[in-house]
């Protein structure tokens, strides 16, 4: 006999249990935004320019990619490529979140999508797995997080001037202590985990290549066959960055919306075409952990003993106490420890 799923819904009370879920790492979230706050005090960011970037951008990744770009003329088209090449994960994280909204309206389902980060979504998507069908806890994860990553951004914004070295105090680990409490309580398959190593360094390769674009004129963009129009666009674009400060960061931020945006709503278009059967389904599902290791892997390659050492107790940790706050916090005092000791 078929047992009957429990249906798709949205309401106040699944919203308030997703915000009350994300609340330990919506506290970490605040120490984040305040790293972000205080890096672009040091990269010489307006404090509104920093603002708008996490009220409408809310993305940490392409944020802090974007203040290594910051500067007068802002290159449009490297910035773009950045931020596209950082949020491509987001259209793998919208995709394996359909078979959950598909119930919905397709408005519905782009708003549902506005808040979504890697914590919120492995949150939900693990609540799901296991039989979860309120979106509350979606969308209230969201809201929790966006709040904190906003607040937390305004106050670097005010006392930034007074912290210097934030990755000092761990603040650079919350992200991976968090994601890797997933994985250990989602049991990814060890053979994915492998086989995302290769494509996670080879992605980061890709990032690191189209950084190093120069801003192109109208010149190169015209010997784009087929690309008059994107051309032009681009161009008229630049003619209009040239004329204000202020008219370049408020076209970078939108830019930088309309790709972090777009590259969620992609995935759900790209998904509402292709049939649900039992096949893609399970795709969907191993596509889920393997969005989450991509993610965490190239920071413990690449990172510092303090990184490592944070991985390595922040894991222990979720495996004995399935505790995301203790996890946490084991994992930014390692990394703290260890820099404080080693230097």
């Amino acid at each position: 006999m078929k047992i009957k799923e429990n249906p798709t819904r949205l309401d106040i009370a699944g919203t308030w249990r997703g915000i009350r879920m994300m609340l330990p790492l919506a506290v970490f979230t605040i120490a984040f935004g305040l790293a972000f706050g205080v890096a672009a005090v040091h990269q010489g960011l307006a404090g509104w320019e920093a603002m708008l970037m996490s009220l409408f951008v809310f993305a940490a990744p392409s944020q802090f990619a974007a203040l290594e770009m910051w500067h007068s003329p802002l290159p449009l088209l490297a910035l773009a490529a950045v931020t596209l090449a950082i949020h491509t994960r987001h259209m793998l994280m919208s995709a394996a979140l359909y078979p959950w909204l598909k119930a919905l309206p397709q408005r519905q389902q782009f708003a549902m999508v506005i808040l979504l980060t890697d914590s919120n979504w492995a949150m939900a998507l693990g609540e799901y797995q296991r039989g979860e069908r309120n979106l509350g806890i979606l969308l209230g994860g969201g809201i929790a997080l966006w709040g904190a990553w906003v607040g937390g951004t305004a106050i670097g914004l005010a006392f930034g001037g007074g912290i210097t070295e934030p990755e000092r105090f761990g603040l650079d680990v919350i992200m991976l202590c968090f994601l890797l409490m997933i994985v250990v309580g989602g049991n990814p398959r060890a053979a994915m985990a492998l086989t995302l190593v290769g494509s996670s360094g080879e992605c980061i390769n890709g990032v690191l290549v189209v950084a190093a674009l120069p801003t192109c004129d109208g010149g190169c963009l015209h010997r784009w066959r087929g690309s008059r129009a994107i051309a032009w666009t681009l161009v008229q674009g630049k003619r209009l960055m040239s004329s204000s400060p202020v008219w370049q960061s408020l076209i970078a931020i939108m830019l930088m919306v309309v790709i972090a945006y777009g590259s969620r709503v992609l995935g759900l278009l790209i998904m509402s075409r292709v049939p649900l059967g039992p096949r893609v389904r399970r795709f969907v599902d191993a596509m889920s952990s393997s969005v989450l290791i991509a993610v965490i892997t190239p920071i413990i390659v690449h990172g510092d003993g303090g990184v490592r050492l944070a991985a390595i107790a922040a894991g222990t940790v979720a495996v004995v106490m399935r505790n995301p706050l203790v996890s946490i916090t084991m994992g930014m005092l390692c990394a703290a420890g260890w820099r404080w000791w080693v230097g």
